[in-house]
């Protein structure tokens, strides 16, 4: 499995799911295009690692 598959399997059991929802009630993460970022940028995160 590449480093890629596990951070999308990560993405996928949620374990930044709560930081959009945070996000979103914070009022930071409103449009669907925010919340694409916070993903993309969670997913770049992780592959450097």
């Amino acid at each position: 499995m590449t480093s890629l598959e596990a951070s999308l399997i990560d993405l996928v059991t949620g374990e930044f799911l709560g930081k959009i929802v945070y996000q979103q009630k914070a009022g930071v993460a409103n449009s669907t295009s925010e919340i694409a970022q916070i993903i993309v940028n969670e997913i770049q995160k992780k592959v450097q690692q």
